[in-house]
């Protein structure tokens, strides 16, 4: 009876350290998937920069939003783009300006919407901007009436 215990004893030890060492085989990660949790870190903003303990998210909240972004397809990022080429509001250029205000005739859609002004009323909002210096001249962004204030009468 002395020398079953002990063989009993080893043939459990045996059994369960059999079990433990299966369940640690599996349990370590891939190569590949130590990559994919280290991208999904850093485009999340998990990572700790440099010396601090705070994390990129913490320290840079417009660079990682907490809501997730709306992922478009590229079927539809194309028909996007296709509406906006058809409708002429593509910028072209080093310019600003869209197809549709550089070619209005081409792009007759877009201009629909536009309130149109006679010659007779377009003068008389220019002079009346002029007469109470409501005007930008040159590259400052004030108008005249803030820029000198003595030579404008108040507005009332």
């Amino acid at each position: 009876m002395k020398r079953t215990l002990p063989a009993l004893s080893l043939a459990v030890a045996t059994l369960f350290a059999g079990q433990a060492m299966a369940l640690n085989v599996n349990t370590t990660p891939t190569r590949a998937e130590v990559q994919a949790e280290l991208a999904q870190a850093i485009n999340a903003g998990e990572m700790l920069s440099g010396d601090s303990s705070q994390t990129l998210r913490e320290m840079y909240p417009a660079v990682y939003p907490s809501q997730p972004v709306a992922v478009k397809t590229r079927a539809e990022v194309r028909a996007e783009l296709e509406q906006a080429v058809r409708e002429g509001n593509v910028v072209v250029g080093e310019s600003s300006a869209t197809l549709s205000e550089m070619y209005p005739a081409l792009y007759p859609a877009a201009h629909q919407d536009v309130a149109m002004k006679t010659r007779a009323q377009v003068q008389s909002e220019l002079v009346e901007a002029i007469r109470t210096g409501d005007m930008v001249v040159g590259q400052s962004s004030q108008p005249l009436n803030q820029m000198y204030p003595q030579q404008y009468p108040a507005n009332s």
